[in-house]
C-alpha cells in the first residue's frame, strides 16, 4: 500500500512511502506485519519487517465464509483496519501523524 501522510498505526509511527501488508495468525493473537517490501508478490522476507503490531481480537457472532477486509473512518484523521475470517474479527487502530504548524494539515 502508499501512504501520502505519516501515520501512527496503533503505537507504531509509519513514515509515508511504501509497504506491504501480512498477518500472523495465531489462534490467541493476530499480529499485523508492516513490510518494506514493495511488491506483495515477492517472498515474505522477515528482515524487511518495518514492524509488527498485535491486533485487537473479538468473536463474530456467526461464522465468516468470505475473508474480509474493512477500512473504515472512525474520525476525520482516525480509522480502523479490520480483518474477519471463519470465527475471528482483529482490527487495528490508524491515525495520521498531524505535525502543529504544517501547512498541509
Amino acid at each position: 500500500f502508499h501512504t501520502d501522510a505519516d501515520l501512527v498505526v496503533r503505537d507504531m509511527a509509519l513514515p509515508k512511502g511504501d509497504y506491504t501488508l501480512y498477518v500472523l495468525v495465531d489462534a490467541k493473537q493476530w499480529q499485523l506485519v508492516i513490510s518494506k517490501q514493495k511488491d506483495p508478490g515477492q517472498k515474505y522476507d522477515e528482515k524487511a519487517d518495518y514492524g509488527r503490531i498485535p491486533m485487537d481480537m473479538s468473536n463474530s457472532r456467526t461464522p465468516i465464509e468470505t475473508y474480509k477486509v474493512t477500512l473504515a473512518n472512525t474520525t476525520e484523521r482516525e480509522g480502523k483496519l479490520q480483518l474477519e475470517w471463519e470465527n475471528t474479527i482483529a482490527s487495528v487502530p490508524f491515525k495520521i501523524d498531524v505535525v502543529p504548524g504544517d501547512p498541509d494539515w
